[in-house]
């Protein structure tokens, strides 16, 4: 490598990726954003079907999610630039699609860290906090007067086999948005009570006694999701990282320029031969 290109490449890595044929690099680069794509794509399912689960919009609400599919949208798009940018080996678009990663990979590995810590920290704050803390609360307040209202309606009307077939219950909590949740959760993951763990079923009709309080059953389900979201958002951000690093190297490679030289002149060259000539007359 001459001086020319020494003061080019700016960091030492770059160095050894100079001696990397340039279609190596390229190729390296173009399936790599196709994975990141798919990454892309996941994400943006995942924000999707986040935004229309219960228990993680009603602890975390619906701002998160709809974070995750936006990121996951534009993802997608970063890949798609840097694929054209490998394959046309432009340097104003790869500095382009660079500038881009930068800040994508810098907010991939915040929102990662953010949701790691939202998971660890909601999670713990269910299971340690469940009666004092104040939002979480009202939905065991909640749970608890539907609980001693089936209980009565049990007094009065013994066929009644859960709380929805009680003669009052539309009127009193038909409403609710506590409930409408409470009893999401308790017919989908199999608990009774909030905080505590109740003798019996409310919003369904089981005999078997239940074996964990729903705010267990939250706390799980936000703790995993969390990580898992988390841990997803890390890897990507480890990935833009690298793609970063072998964007700036292909952007500084010294072959870049003739190769590109390359492409236009066949470009033109295949132009001149397939255009029919046109024939002039005298």
């Amino acid at each position: 490598i001459n001086r020319r290109v020494h003061g080019e490449l700016n960091f030492r890595f770059c160095y050894l990726m100079a001696y990397l044929p340039l279609g190596c690099l390229r190729w390296v680069i173009l399936l790599v954003n196709v994975l990141v794509m798919l990454t892309g794509i996941a994400l943006l399912g995942v924000g999707i079907f986040l935004t229309q689960y219960p228990p993680v919009t009603r602890i975390v609400g619906v701002t998160t999610p709809a974070a995750v599919a936006v990121v996951g949208a534009f993802i997608c798009f970063v890949s798609f630039c840097g694929c054209y940018g490998a394959k046309s080996l432009n340097r104003c678009f790869l500095f382009f699609y660079e500038t881009i990663l930068v800040v994508l990979t810098l907010a991939t590995i915040a929102c990662g860290a953010v949701l790691l810590k939202v998971a660890i920290d909601k999670g713990d704050l269910i299971r340690t906090e469940c009666q004092s803390a104040p939002g979480i609360k009202s939905y065991d307040k909640a749970y608890s007067d539907v609980y001693h209202y089936y209980l009565d309606c049990r007094r009065t009307t013994p066929s009644a086999q859960r709380v929805q077939d009680c003669p009052q219950y539309p009127a009193f909590f038909g409403n609710d948005t506590y409930i409408s949740f409470l009893e999401y959760i308790e017919n989908h993951f199999d608990c009774a009570g909030f905080c505590t763990l109740q003798a019996q079923y409310t919003f369904r009709s089981n005999a078997s006694a239940p074996t964990q309080s729903c705010s267990e059953v939250v706390a799980q389900a936000i703790h995993h999701t969390g990580t898992t979201a988390g841990a997803v958002f890390l890897a990507v951000g480890s990935v833009l990282l690298a793609l970063l690093t072998f964007s700036c190297c292909l952007c500084l490679h010294p072959d870049r320029a003739t190769r590109q030289d390359e492409l236009y002149m066949d470009s033109d060259h295949v132009r001149s031969h397939m255009l029919p000539k046109r024939r002039y007359q005298r």
